[in-house]
């Protein structure tokens, strides 16, 4: 497959902040990364563990969309369901009704990864905690099949006693996703130019998401700051960040710079966060308005903001705080 998501399915019962509520949609961090590629290629697949009543419930949904099911093992008795309870747009919790750690075990394991990648394997997304043994193989994946990978880095992860170790499997990977709270945390500051600093130093490449502001692409010690799409009516606001992490890895496989690949990661969560939980259908028409919205966001870029190797103009919006 020439995209692997490598993360947790499930079920998720949203209830936003007014009150709306909608139960039974496909969720979990995978479901959304698949749907950020899913709107470039059809050529993705998601790796996990999950039960027959999940696939009785949503083997429909992939089977509309074209979208594999050979990532998944059957091995829970349940269906893994979460309830996403809003208090504000970015503020939220999250709970699998299992129990966190009961839920992580549904993460796919090495082998599970392993057996949709192959010679074609362009680009794997993970949305992972410090996994030391996942992380060391991922590494390995990495090498032997020449492809990128993004590692979106769970919340309770992103702590300071964790940062040394964090920084050595970032030497490991080509992308790495954090949001502006996570960050604040992990750096023990909400200076954001002195966090993307830091970031500067990595081999990496870093998409550090600001939620409904855009986010930083910060790659070959530059930072280009990249707006999200203006005007957005957002339906629901879950897997914004999964989805467009999942883009910018598309993208960044493709060879394009950073500051188009954090276009394109803008573009894909704004088409996400039109309706409740992921697009029931991946209709041509929304592949288009993502493209059409990426196109729009790059249009004043240059030939500098083009090329891989190019970091772009240095763009920063100052010390805001975080909220």
């Amino acid at each position: 497959m020439e995209y692997v998501i490598a993360s947790s399915v499930g079920t998720d019962n949203i209830c936003l902040a007014d009150g709306t509520r909608m139960d039974g949609l496909p969720g979990g961090a995978g479901i959304y990364a698949l749907a950020g590629i899913r709107l470039w290629t059809p050529h993705v697949a998601v790796a996990g563990g999950v039960s027959r009543e999940y696939v009785e419930r949503h083997g429909g949904w992939y089977r509309e969309n074209g979208l594999s099911m050979e990532g998944l093992v059957v091995r829970s008795s349940v269906d893994a369901v979460s309830c996403v309870d809003y208090r504000q747009e970015d503020d939220r919790t999250d709970q699998p009704d299992m129990g966190l750690w009961e839920f992580r075990k549904l993460d796919p394991d090495l082998e599970e990864v392993g057996r949709l990648c192959g010679d074609d394997t362009k680009g794997i997304y993970f949305f992972k905690h410090l996994d030391r043994e996942f992380l060391s193989g991922m590494a390995q994946i990495r090498e032997r099949y020449g492809c990128r990978t993004l590692w979106e880095i769970s919340e309770d992860a992103a702590i300071p006693e964790h940062l040394e170790e964090i920084e050595y499997y970032l030497e490991k990977t080509d992308l790495f996703s954090i949001n502006r709270y996570e960050a604040s945390v992990l750096y023990g500051t909400h200076d954001m130019e002195e966090i993307c600093r830091r970031m500067e130093g990595y081999r990496c490449a870093v998409f550090f998401r600001q939620g409904s502001r855009g986010a930083y692409m910060i790659a070959n010690k530059r930072t280009v700051f990249c707006p999200s799409v203006a005007g957005l009516q957002v339906v629901d606001p879950t897997g914004g960040g999964n989805s467009s992490s999942a883009a910018v890895l598309y993208a960044w496989s493709q060879g394009l710079s950073p500051a188009w690949c954090g276009a394109m990661g803008a573009a894909s969560a704004s088409v996400i966060l039109e309706q409740f939980g992921p697009p029931r259908r991946f209709e041509p028409e929304a592949a288009q308005r993502a493209r059409r919205r990426w196109e729009g966001l790059t249009a004043g870029y240059t030939a500098q903001d083009t090329s891989s190797e190019a970091g772009g103009d240095v763009i920063l919006e100052g010390n805001e705080g975080v909220i």
